[in-house]
């Protein structure tokens, strides 16, 4: 084959090569969750029927709701895997609770549970009681503490059971996300110089009731 013939088919290749090419329209390709997402993130909003906004304006408000913010609006303090935020929770449960005799247990009523159920301290603090409030739904808890000389070896971990059912979750409105979800501690919570201390005590207790045989730990 001479070289103007061989000029000649590559002329050709690259022209029918050009030809078949697809230009890139720009735009990245959303997956299917992206689309799914996308598709239940935003509801319409209701037609503006008011007699008082002329016609070409009613085409230019917004259509749609994005209620992935507007559940972000409604229920700010709704972070369920933000760590900082239940360590800085669970740190301000500490100092507040450091001169109350609150019964904590190992799993249900101590200051990592509440926090992983969004609450946090109130002012109202007294000393026949420890007063949290609600980071989202702004529902006000309380637990009652013991006094000097009471006997508290009657406070076992049924009782601790009934606060986390009926103070813990029970306090938040029905609306508020904290009621039905709590931070995901097997998963985001790990030691740390904040809690490395409580967690320790914490573990060293269960160890104990483990090694006397207790029935209260396996209850």
């Amino acid at each position: 084959m001479d070289k103007d013939a061989l000029d000649l088919k590559l002329r050709l290749i690259r022209d029918a090569l050009e030809k078949n090419a697809k230009p890139a329209s720009g735009k990245p390709t959303n997956t299917l969750g992206q689309r799914v997402i996308t598709k239940w993130r935003y509801r319409k909003k209701p037609h503006n029927g008011s007699s008082m906004l002329p016609e070409k304006c009613k085409n230019r408000v917004q259509l749609f709701d994005d209620l992935v913010q507007q559940s972000s609006n409604e229920f700010s303090g709704f972070r369920l895997h933000d760590l900082q935020a239940l360590l800085e929770k669970i740190r301000l449960i500490q100092n507040y609770t450091r001169l109350l005799l609150v019964e904590w247990d190992a799993r249900w009523v101590n200051p990592l549970t509440l926090a992983s159920k969004g609450w946090k301290p109130y002012q109202g603090q007294s000393q026949s009681q420890a007063v949290f409030k609600c980071c989202c739904c702004h529902a006000i808890m309380t637990i009652q503490s013991s006094k000097n000389g009471d006997d508290v070896t009657g406070h076992n971990k049924k009782l601790n059971e009934k606060i986390w059912n009926s103070n813990i979750i029970g306090n938040h409105l029905r609306e508020c996300p904290w009621r039905k979800n709590q931070f995901d501690l097997n998963k985001g919570y790990y030691l740390n110089s904040q809690n490395l201390i409580m967690d320790i005590e914490r573990i060293h207790t269960s160890i104990d009731k483990i090694s006397s045989g207790s029935k209260e730990f396996y209850n």
